[in-house]
């Protein structure tokens, strides 16, 4: 790509970034006053239709395996002083191969359970529509409080001398030897495919595992502690865990898992906004 062409990217990727903030303040406003109209109104009515769904501690080890499992060989990849070239090929089917396995424990936990995936995912109150409606508008709402959570993070970090590298899966952008067919491959596992497994799995079942016998605030903390934990990112742990609170509210708000998969989305699309608004 010429330096003209990453220009113009760079400028239409921070336009729609400036975008995105200023629709996620204008939403995050309307959301809270709307709240407020409710005057102490339940904002979430489905934790007790999540708790009762059928899923247990037999349920959450394999999620539990799995993504530690990813994890651990994410870190031995980028383990410091070891320089490791991951052919496209080999990056691409590694993680195809983690999303066919979520996608199958989750087949597996859904048979388990002797429920159809509705019953186990969905809401009879909230159709799809409005699910992944809410979804949307709640995403956009978490945008700016993540951004401000990041950037006070950033900042101290910098003060303290600490490291804030990026994630790893941004230096496999950064990589200039990446095909633009492997960059495209891998932009549509972080938007699309990593938002719907990870929330199948970490909402649709290890949420509701952890409320059995615990209060819901405790479960969304426990389950987003794990979630921040296993991305192995320290810069980027409060705002993770605030991230997963935030899904799991749009869960309990819905009760339809199409929600947070939805928030989920346009968080992962706005932050590939925000790294190549940065020229990369």
């Amino acid at each position: 790509m010429t330096p003209e062409k990453i220009d113009a990217l760079s400028l239409v990727c921070g336009l729609a970034v400036w975008l995105v903030l200023l629709t996620g303040v204008t939403v995050g406003l309307v959301l809270a006053f709307q709240f407020q109209r409710k005057r102490g109104g339940s904002l979430l009515p489905a934790p007790g239709d999540l708790r009762a769904r059928p899923f247990t501690l037999i349920h959450a080890v394999p999620v539990i395996l799995l993504t530690g499992l990813s994890a651990l060989l994410g870190a031995f990849q980028s383990s410091e002083g070891v320089e490791k070239v991951i052919p496209p090929k080999i990056l691409i089917a590694g993680m195809s191969f983690q999303n066919a396995a979520a996608l199958a424990i989750v087949a597996v936990c859904a048979l388990l359970a002797r429920k159809r995936p509705r019953a186990l995912f969905g809401s009879s109150s909230c159709a799809w529509g409005a699910a992944v409606g809410k979804g949307l508008l709640y995403g956009l709402a978490a945008i700016p409080v993540v951004s401000l959570v990041l950037l006070v993070v950033s900042a101290a970090c910098d003060a303290l001398g600490l490291d804030t590298k990026p994630q790893e899966v941004f230096n496999w952008l950064n990589d200039p030897s990446l095909p633009a067919a492997a960059r495209a491959t891998l932009i549509c596992f972080i938007v699309i495919a990593a938002p719907v497994t990870e929330e199948l799995l970490f909402r649709g079942i290890l949420l509701p595992a952890l409320m059995k016998g615990r209060t819901f605030a405790f479960a969304v903390l426990l389950s987003g502690f794990y979630f921040s934990l296993i991305h192995l990112h320290g810069p980027s742990f409060l705002s993770l865990m605030l991230l997963s609170a935030m899904f799991s509210a749009g869960y309990a708000a819905t009760g339809s898992i199409l929600t947070p998969i939805t928030m989920h989305m346009v968080f992962n699309a706005t932050g590939m906004l925000f790294f190549f608004a940065s020229g990369g």
